[in-house]
C-alpha cells in the first residue's frame, strides 16, 4: 500500500526544473503497478489499478519522449498545441480510472468503521481534486485555442484547489496506508467469553 501513496506522490506533484518535471509520472505509475501487484491477492479487482498504471506508465513515457523531442526540434505551434490537448484529456482518463480502480477493491476489504470512514474521505478528496483539475485543465486548453483574459482567474483560483485537494489527498492517503500497514483498520473478533460452569 505504500508503493501506491508514492506512486501518487509522484503524479500528483509537479516540481519543473528546466522546464522538466523531477517527480516524473512514469515513475508513479510504475509505483502503483507494483503497489497493485502486491495487493491482487486480497482482492482480484486491484488488477484493473494495475493495468490502468501500465498504461499510465508506457502513455506517459510517450508524452515525455515527445517533451524531450519538442525541447531539441522545436516542432510546430500547431503540432505542440494538438498535442497538449490529447495528452492532457488521455491524462486526465487516465487519473480518473486510476482513482476508481483504487477505491473499488478498498470498498470491498474487511476494514472496520474507522477504515470504512477513511476510504470515504479519500474517495470525496479524490473525486474534489480530479473536479478542479478537470476544470483548470480545460480552461487552460481553452485559452491555449482562443486567448480570453476573463478565463485567467477561474483558471488560477481551479489550479489551486487542485493543489489544495491534491494535498489534502495525499496527507489522507499517507496516513491511510500508514494505520492500514499497522493493522488499525482490521475488523476484530469478538471475544470468546468463558462460560462459568466450565
Amino acid at each position: 500500500m505504500r508503493k501506491i501513496f508514492f506512486g501518487y506522490l509522484f503524479i500528483m506533484v509537479r516540481f519543473l526544473v528546466g522546464g522538466f518535471d523531477i517527480f516524473p509520472d512514469p515513475i508513479g505509475y510504475g509505483l502503483i503497478y507494483l503497489g497493485a501487484l502486491e495487493l491482487v491477492d486480497r482482492d482480484p479487482n486491484f488488477l484493473r489499478l494495475k493495468n490502468t498504471a501500465m498504461i499510465g506508465a508506457i502513455f506517459t513515457l510517450v508524452v515525455l519522449g515527445f517533451d524531450v523531442f519538442s525541447f531539441s526540434m522545436e516542432p510546430s505551434a500547431t503540432t505542440v498545441i494538438v498535442v497538449a490537448i490529447l495528452s492532457s484529456a488521455i491524462g486526465l482518463l487516465i487519473i480518473y480510472y486510476s482513482g476508481i480502480h483504487l477505491f473499488e477493491p478498498l470498498g470491498q476489504l474487511p476494514f472496520n468503521e474507522k477504515g470504512v470512514a477513511s476510504v470515504e474521505r479519500l474517495k470525496r478528496t479524490w473525486m474534489n481534486y480530479f473536479m478542479a483539475m478537470s476544470i483548470s485543465t480545460g480552461l487552460v486548453l481553452y485559452m491555449l485555442l482562443s486567448p480570453n483574459s476573463s478565463s485567467f482567474m477561474i483558471v488560477v483560483v481551479a489550479g489551486i484547489l487542485s493543489l489544495v485537494f491534491a494535498a489534502q489527498f495525499l496527507v489522507r492517503l499517507n496516513r491511510f496506508t500508514i494505520n492500514e500497514a499497522r493493522g488499525d483498520y482490521g475488523l476484530q473478533l469478538p471475544a470468546i467469553e468463558n462460560d462459568p460452569e466450565d
